[in-house]
């Protein structure tokens, strides 16, 4: 089932829609829009990141955990929607379009 996520202020969605990748095992891949203009701001679909919990921390700043099928660890990101940054495991901010290079990063610098 796909799962929305609007933001507080209704400006920013996050969606999340289910792809099996074996059989029984799902991932959760991600499209943040801003609804004022349909503008898809980040996506991470065809990749091999799940999104597990989104939190809206403000109007336009949201904390998301993931992780890299088919590992288990959870890698912390906080987007900015409003700047079009990422930070990812308290790094600097990068754009959105860096998202999954950061995740990857992290994700390997921790192994």
């Amino acid at each position: 089932m796909v799962e929305r996520h609007p933001s507080p202020s209704g400006r920013f969605l996050i969606v999340l829609t289910p792809v099996e990748v074996r059989h029984g095992t799902w991932v959760h891949e991600l499209v943040l829009t801003d609804e004022t203009s349909d503008t898809p701001l980040a996506r991470l679909s065809g990749s091999p990141w799940s999104v597990d919990r989104v939190e809206w921390t403000g109007d336009a700043t949201a904390t998301l955990a993931l992780r890299r099928y088919p590992g288990s660890r959870t890698v912390e990101a906080h987007i900015d929607a409003e700047r079009g940054a990422v930070a990812v495991e308290g790094g600097g901010p990068m754009p959105l379009s860096e998202m999954e290079r950061a995740l990857d990063q992290a994700l390997d610098a921790s192994d």
